[in-house]
């Protein structure tokens, strides 16, 4: 016969991992939630003057592709309480450099479990974007990240 003390622990732990799965309200309530991948019609992943209350995280940039005038960035996230940020300048810099920021924001007090959450955003470049040599959070964009 399991013992009280046992049976107490297991639903103290039950009841945290219910916290951590507890699913995030929207701002949005009765839109849709968008998808993992991104296009120019949905501008979410561009920085929101919100986002200077939010703590400012990493994300992980596994491979970058650049066909034609359209950059593909993907990685992963930290969590799946953090959203991605990408800060793309209108034109390239006087070095003809293009330096693309990607990172992302989250609620620092928000409990949330640990584990990755991937991300694919393609977007259009224009004719100026497409001719610069493009750089994403400091590295050539196109070549394997490592």
């Amino acid at each position: 016969m399991p013992r009280p003390r046992s049976i107490r622990l297991f639903l103290i732990s039950c009841g945290l991992l219910a916290a951590c799965m507890a699913p995030v309200r929207s701002q949005t309530a009765g839109k849709p939630v968008p998808k993992e991948t991104a296009t120019a019609a949905q501008p979410d992943y561009a920085p929101k003057p919100e986002d200077s209350r939010l703590a400012r995280g990493k994300a992980f940039v596994e491979r970058t592709e650049i066909k034609a005038d359209l950059l593909t960035i993907s990685g992963n996230l930290p969590t799946g309480c953090h959203a991605l940020r990408i800060v793309v300048p209108k034109a390239p810099d006087a070095t003809g450099t293009l330096p693309i920021e990607v990172y992302s924001v989250f609620e620092p007090r928000q409990i949330c479990a640990q584990m990755l959450r991937p991300f694919n955003v393609s977007m259009p470049l224009s004719a100026d974007q497409a001719r610069a040599r493009i750089t994403v959070n400091g590295k050539a964009a196109g070549l394997p990240t490592q």
